[in-house]
């Protein structure tokens, strides 16, 4: 069974926090646009399996990778946010510490926050309503720690299943991980003439991953060190004078030895005011909420944090 982790290269971590020490190159103006869960306005960070990204509205603006030893980090950005245009396809610009080359050999320097704010604009040609709507509530709810997840494909399954956050939450004083598929309300995936929607297979394939034991445990483990490099990192931020702050439970689950894994995720769905018949929808909503925990994004719950918005069902 493949490995789930959450984790960076120690030597990677000296030279990201070296950089940011001597302000050198993109890490610093990357950490200076991050935006920790629960704050707007700037870039949202992923730590992967031995890189990380940052997101702009769902869009990777970033992916920063370490050479075979660990250390070396280097940034790569699609060609598409560097030069306006699409049309040679999935090329990449990688930058070391302040220069870089693309696929061609061509040299690329790097000109500071004004480039990186260039970048980010050219991404919002990219961004889908869903993508944005995530965003704001990430923006809004504090203890999310992961976008984008991918758990290893297993059993029967060939390709890896994707949900799109990952957050803490407390109950009766123990730590647990939560995890939410998000749709807008207009996704022919919510809805079924027989009962089955889409989402019941998404919700399903997380369920059975997570039904086993050492499963949840690896997941757990995996997040327990995500937060301690999230740490890492804002403490690389603060020296930079950024104002945000992290979620103290973020900061209790970095010490903390294990955690609990909820195994059914949940659902949460935007109300965009989409044109949609509400007598038809609250049929569809109710074959939803026979299976699983379904939220509302609307008028009444936006600016709550996730796991304020009242759920039903599951």
């Amino acid at each position: 069974m493949p490995d789930f982790d959450r984790r960076l290269p120690g030597r990677g971590l000296e030279a990201l926090d070296r950089l940011a020490s001597n302000r050198i190159g993109w890490w610093p103006d990357l950490l200076a646009n991050w935006a920790p869960s629960g704050s707007s306005g700037g870039l949202r960070v992923a730590i992967r399996d031995g890189t990380l990204n940052f997101y702009e509205k769902g869009q990777s603006i970033a992916r920063v990778t370490f050479g075979r030893d660990g250390n070396r980090p280097t940034m790569s950005i699609h060609q598409k946010y560097v030069k306006e245009s699409n049309e040679d396809g999935q090329k990449y610009i990688k930058l070391m510490e302040a220069e870089g080359s693309d696929k061609d050999g061509r040299s690329v320097s790097w000109g500071g926050s004004t480039m990186l704010q260039e970048w980010i604009r050219r991404s919002s040609d990219y961004r889908g309503p869903e993508k944005r709507c995530i965003d704001s509530l990430v923006g809004c709810s504090p203890k999310v720690i992961d976008l984008e997840m991918g758990l290893p494909a297993f059993n029967e399954r060939n390709t890896a299943l994707r949900m799109d956050l990952v957050s803490l939450e407390v109950k009766s004083n123990d730590l647990y991980l939560t995890f939410w598929e998000a749709k807008m309300i207009g996704n022919s995936g919510l809805r079924s003439s027989i009962g089955k929607p889409e989402v019941f297979e998404q919700i399903n394939a997380y369920r059975l991953y997570l039904a086993d034991r050492d499963r949840r445990q690896r997941v757990a483990e995996a997040y327990i060190n995500c937060c301690k490099i999230i740490c890492k990192f804002h403490k690389m931020a603060s020296r930079l004078g950024m104002p945000h702050s992290i979620d103290p439970l973020i900061k209790a689950a970095a010490c903390a030895d294990s955690m609990n894994v909820e195994e059914i995720p949940r659902l949460v769905v935007f109300d965009n005011c989409d044109p949609h018949r509400e007598e038809v929808w609250q049929n569809h909503l109710k074959v939803l909420r026979s299976k699983v925990s379904v939220a509302i994004v609307d008028k009444q719950s936006q600016g709550m944090p996730i796991e304020s918005i009242p759920r039903f069902g599951g």
